[in-house]
């Protein structure tokens, strides 16, 4: 089993951010928060709210978030190493 806490957090949520072209810093702009702000919630300093979730799954273009929050934002940030989509 590999170190979670080495492991790169919230990986699906980086990829989808990748294939529209948005970055931390639009994250950041969109909720108008800090980009450090945005930094702590990718590295697992801090939790990040539910409406802010939706509110990017909703900028990312991501239909059904009801359905996809927790492939988008699992637990902790860690990806379980399984699992497709539920869209």
């Amino acid at each position: 089993m590999k170190n979670q806490y080495h492991q790169k957090r919230y990986r699906r949520l980086r990829g989808a951010m990748v294939a529209v072209g948005v970055d931390q810093a639009g994250i950041a702009s969109l909720l108008k928060l800090s980009p450090t702000s945005i930094s702590n919630r990718f590295r697992g300093y801090q939790d990040w709210r539910s409406g802010e979730m939706y509110s990017v799954l909703s900028y990312l273009g991501i239909s059904k978030p009801e359905v996809v929050l927790g492939y988008y934002f699992p637990p902790d940030g860690i990806d379980p190493e399984v699992g497709d989509c539920p869209c």
